[in-house]
């Protein structure tokens, strides 16, 4: 039997899907040197992005955390260069890489030198399999291009999360010079 109201809410949480996704910019910039302050204004709210409301506890937990972090990342971007902020928007970017990846790998053959600041949110793998899930993480790899062009700015270059004896996670840099540096 047809229900007209039910067609009315399907339709409209259809719509309402595609405008929140909408808002995101359609060109996706992975060049650290042609991300412009411009471009990053263009992102505006990152977390309305994605439509929450036909989400359940984890999805919405493990989609929006990316996506709170990815509009953290935008607002440090947005108050310009410098080492505080190079050290929070990289932070961010390697709990983003981790929450991608699910994993630390490392770097060479130093098993304490990885990508990925790791979290405590895990998603699980219905969430990863999400179209929505998707369309937030295909995003990861303009928010590195963002971060580089940050770090690029004071001379800096990401090297490597060190993986404590205590087992935290520290961020080095390479200076100019090549030395590494922790930044604050």
């Amino acid at each position: 039997m047809f229900k007209p109201a039910v067609l009315f809410l399907t339709v409209f949480a259809s719509l309402a899907a595609q405008v929140a996704v909408a808002k995101a910019p359609t060109e996706k910039i992975t060049d650290p040197a042609k991300i412009t302050r411009a471009y990053v204004e263009s992102f505006g709210d990152v977390r309305e992005w994605v439509d929450m409301t036909p989400m359940g506890n984890d999805e919405r937990r493990c989609i929006f955390n990316s996506l709170q972090r990815m509009n953290t990342m935008v607002n440090y971007y947005l108050r310009g260069a410098s080492t505080t902020n190079i050290s929070f928007l990289r932070k961010d970017q390697e709990a983003l890489t981790f929450n991608l990846t699910a994993e630390q790998p490392p770097i060479g053959a130093e098993k304490n030198k990885v990508r990925g600041f790791w979290i405590s949110i895990r998603c699980a793998d219905q969430v990863r399999n999400m179209e929505s899930w998707k369309t937030v993480m295909s995003w990861v790899p303009v928010f590195e291009a963002l971060v580089q062009n940050t770090e690029s700015q004071l001379g800096y270059t990401f090297s490597h999360v060190e993986i404590t004896p205590q087992g935290g996670n520290m961020l080095w840099w390479k200076d100019k010079k090549g030395n590494l540096v922790i930044l604050r």
